[in-house]
């Protein structure tokens, strides 16, 4: 399987070719992805403790108001973030950005005020939860392709805490591992596969939620067949990272893989030395089979 070429060969490539410069190379090379000013973020910072001082206030406010009273609140908040929101987003740079996170604030308080007014409603409150974690996904996943934080910042959460409340509804899941949770989790590594922005934090969290499910299985049937699938998703996860050098995926697959086979030894070998040169044996045949792959590799590039 043919390595991909990293940033810096690629560039090689281009100036070797006469396409650019060794300098335009450079920058391209040290320049970041993305930048904010320290200005914009003395303004985000500000605009928390702003935040948290309100919230203070009409905590003290409306602690004996009735639960319509303060939706209401919340759905006028919600209004007022958004009308500002969708209009800076219209401009550029730091407007941009302000206004994308006045529409996370629409998004909060919206999806809040709108819990509170089910409830009131005699509805369950995980029900209520997952209604509006549902809503919330389903905007979240049609403004992923045009906003920067939007789409990760409003999916992830929403997905799991839809994937907690369902959990808690079934007597049944609660004393079974987290399958419902690993699901969402599945969820968001397949949403981080495709070309989306922040599509590593996707992948990274969707992973780690599906590699706790998989452990849990394992431990669930104490290290039985069950390990399988720790192990296997490592595997998948692993040869996935190494291909497309997804670090994220390369670390969690691998921790998943050294559990999985950590957890088939101890719970089927008695002897503390035996285990430890049966996971040593598993190490040394992986590095061995590495070894004669690399060594035919190259003897064909030769």
């Amino acid at each position: 399987m043919e390595t991909r070429k990293t940033q810096r060969e690629l560039l090689q490539n281009l100036v070797v070719s006469g396409k650019i410069t060794e300098d335009e190379a450079r920058e391209v090379r040290q320049a970041p992805e993305w930048t904010v000013s320290i200005r914009e973020l003395v303004v985000y910072l500000g605009g928390l403790f702003v935040a948290a001082g309100v919230i203070r206030i009409a905590i003290y406010a409306f602690e004996d108001a009735s639960a319509l009273i303060v939706a209401l609140v919340l759905y006028l908040v919600a209004t007022v973030c958004g009308f500002f929101g969708f209009r800076l987003q219209k401009k550029s740079g730091a407007f941009r950005r302000f206004g994308e996170i006045l529409e996370l604030a629409t998004m909060l308080t919206g999806a809040l005020a709108t819990g509170i007014v089910l409830t009131d409603a005699g509805i369950r409150s995980e029900i209520s939860a997952i209604i509006c974690s549902a809503v919330t996904f389903a905007w979240s996943m049609w403004r992923l392709r045009s906003t920067t934080l939007i789409g990760a910042i409003g999916a992830i959460p929403s997905v799991f805490v839809a994937s907690i409340m369902v959990t808690t509804l079934s007597d049944s899941l609660q004393s079974q591992p987290p399958y419902v949770i690993g699901l969402a989790g599945a969820v968001l590594v397949g949403i981080g596969l495709a070309h989306v922005p922040l599509a590593v934090l996707f992948r990274a969290i969707g992973l780690i939620l599906v590699a706790q499910v998989a452990i849990d299985m394992g431990a669930h049937h104490n290290g039985g067949a069950a390990v399988i699938v720790p192990i296997g998703i490592g595997i998948i996860a692993f040869a996935y990272g190494g291909v497309k050098f997804a670090v994220e995926m390369l670390i969690i697959g691998a921790i998943m893989i050294v559990v999985g086979v950590v957890m088939f030894v101890v719970s089927n070998i008695t002897n503390d030395v035996m285990q430890g040169v049966v996971i040593s044996a598993v190490g040394l045949a992986l590095l061995l089979v590495s070894y004669v792959v690399i060594t035919r590799n190259n003897r064909a590039q030769a």
